[in-house]
């Protein structure tokens, strides 16, 4: 995972525990698999995922987004590295139409929800004036 990598070799210490470090590699999954899967649609490898290898893909974002709909966040904005990495890959899955949150994803639309109420979240937000 890139934040580990990052952390050793420009020897930032930074710690992070074994829930951080399950979360990140998590995130860093779905988002290797979101991409594909956009990529596929873009140039039209397999623009209606019905491969074998677009399947495994689309089942590995929807077993994270699952996991986290189960365990979202519960800090009232970005509070955290994990908070963080699974803001960015919601919002970019969500911008690119890549795999839309389903209605019983309803903890995970909350907390985009209240990131995106967060001031320096609205201030990065190249969408918004």
């Amino acid at each position: 995972m890139i934040a580990l990598y990052l952390n050793e070799k420009l020897k930032l210490n930074l710690s992070f525990d074994r829930q951080v470090q399950k979360e990140l590699a998590l995130i860093n999954e779905a988002n290797d698999a979101a991409i594909l899967l956009f990529q596929f649609r873009k140039f039209g490898l397999d623009a209606n995922w019905k491969t074998d290898i677009s399947q495994r893909f689309y089942s590995r974002v929807e077993r994270v987004l699952e996991y986290f709909e189960k365990n979202t966040p519960s800090a009232p904005g970005v509070s955290d590295l994990s908070s963080i990495w699974l803001l960015s890959m919601l919002d970019w899955m969500l911008f690119r139409d890549v795999v839309p949150l389903k209605p019983n994803h309803k903890n995970l639309q909350d907390f985009v929800r209240r990131c995106m109420q967060v001031v320096p979240v609205q201030k990065t937000d190249p969408r918004l004036p």
